[in-house]
């Protein structure tokens, strides 16, 4: 799909019926320097007649120059993000979404809940904690050696080898190609908008929409403890915790990760589709694991 946001060209993946403001819409946010075929592995097997699937490639992300990327300079902020993202639910015409975001995708995801509550039904944030302050060799290195920086990514961000093996190979390069194709400067300044957000420390629990909190028991980026502890910030928070998985979670396991986001999709569904989750009421977060 190709559309027109604050006058500038935006492609995102998609699956399903058009959006509309008579379904439920569900948006999915990459994380820094990545784009829309991240979530390759949960587009699809989201969608059904009455959801249509979103997968958008943030401003200034995807290769330069091909039909897959975003155009616009990336915002400096994760606000910019998030009001960018209300924009693009204004591009698709409808008034309120299920968002799903991954790293810092979920922090755009969980500021559009906090700023905009009117335009957010449920929220699922995965591999995210509210606060996700960036390295600061990882910062530089992003500015001035980004091949480096993605290594370091790579490294850190996958599940430690098993038995001996290393992560898959495909979803490995899969990361890889994905970061190295960036336009220069984008995978550093998103790291520099992680690590400046903060808004999420006290404003947490003015998110009052349904949300999935989704951790990674081996996620050495944004570890388990901290999505549990964002868990427990949030008023109508569920907590589920996958094993043997790292940070790149919807590459390493996309069934598990789509089958967590499929149970818990009815209870953040829009009143449009004909839910009711919206008045239910508020309730501590509840943990779950999901294993193989």
């Amino acid at each position: 799909m190709r559309l027109q946001v604050d006058d500038r060209p935006v492609f995102a993946a998609t699956c399903g019926p058009a959006p509309s403001a008579a379904r439920r819409t569900v948006v999915l946010v990459h994380g820094a320097g990545l784009a829309p075929v991240f979530w390759t592995g949960q587009l699809a097997a989201l969608a059904d007649v009455e959801t249509a699937v979103v997968a958008p490639a943030l401003p200034g992300h995807g290769r330069p120059g091909s039909s897959l990327a975003s155009a616009g300079p990336p915002p400096a902020r994760v606000e910019g993000y998030a009001a960018w993202l209300a924009a693009l639910l204004d591009g698709l015409g409808v008034a309120e979404a299920v968002l799903v975001g991954h790293s810092m995708g979920a922090l755009v995801a969980l500021e559009l809940a906090r700023s905009r509550p009117e335009r957010v039904a449920g929220v699922a944030a995965l591999g995210a904690a509210a606060g996700m302050p960036v390295h600061p060799r990882l910062l530089a290195d992003a500015h001035a050696r980004p091949e480096r920086a993605i290594e370091e990514i790579l490294a850190w961000g996958f599940a430690p080898r098993q038995a001996g093996r290393p992560p898959g190979i495909a979803m490995y390069e899969l990361a890889r190609r994905i970061l190295a194709g960036s336009a220069a400067g984008v995978l550093a300044g998103d790291l520099a908008a992680c690590d400046h957000y903060q808004a999420l420390a006290e404003g947490a629990v003015a998110i009052t929409a349904p949300a999935l909190v989704l951790t990674a028991q081996r996620d050495r980026l944004t570890p388990a403890k901290a999505g549990r502890a964002l868990a427990a910030a949030l008023p109508r928070a569920e907590l589920v915790e996958l094993d043997r998985v790292g940070h790149m979670a919807p590459l390493e396991a996309p069934a598990r990760v789509a089958d967590a986001l499929r149970r818990w999709l009815p209870r953040s569904s829009t009143a449009a589709a004909g839910t009711a989750a919206a008045a239910r009421p508020a309730a501590p977060a509840r943990a779950s694991s999901a294993g193989a």
